[in-house]
């Protein structure tokens, strides 16, 4: 975690809608939780609000 964290403060990203994270878990369930809370969910709500706006999702 402390890498990702000290490469991204030396090469930022130009327009990073999120900060790079590292997540590290033994247990299956807890890391599918995370994939959905952290990854999916925020995909599909962006997906839609393009769809609102007019717009094609990538």
């Amino acid at each position: 975690e402390y890498h990702v964290i000290t490469t991204f403060k030396r090469n930022p990203l130009e327009h990073a809608f999120r900060r790079p994270n590292v997540n590290l878990t033994s247990n299956h369930l807890i890391n599918q939780y995370w994939i959905a809370v952290s990854h999916k969910a925020p995909a599909i709500l962006y997906d839609l609000y393009l769809r609102l706006i007019g717009q094609e999702p990538r």
